[in-house]
């Protein structure tokens, strides 16, 4: 029986500066669900993260099928 390791390839990326948003006069909470607007742009999608999202279109759907030369490919 042969046994095959894969390991994860190297990603690397450009994370942009955390926009800071403030309202009220103090407090806070730990609570990420209560922050305010977690879904506003520039907070967390994918587009603020530099090359995220061509590295996640190199990643075939589940069902395909894909040959060792091709997953040799995506672990350049």
């Amino acid at each position: 029986m042969i046994k095959m390791t894969l390991s994860q390839p190297e990603i690397k990326m450009k994370i942009s500066p955390a926009k800071v948003v403030y309202q009220g006069g103090g407090g806070g909470t730990n609570d990420h669900t209560k922050l305010l607007n977690r879904d506003a742009d520039d907070q967390h999608p994918i587009k603020a993260i530099t090359g995220l999202q061509s590295k996640l279109d190199t990643i075939p759907p589940a069902s395909e099928k894909i040959t060792n030369t091709e997953i040799e490919e995506m672990l350049k």
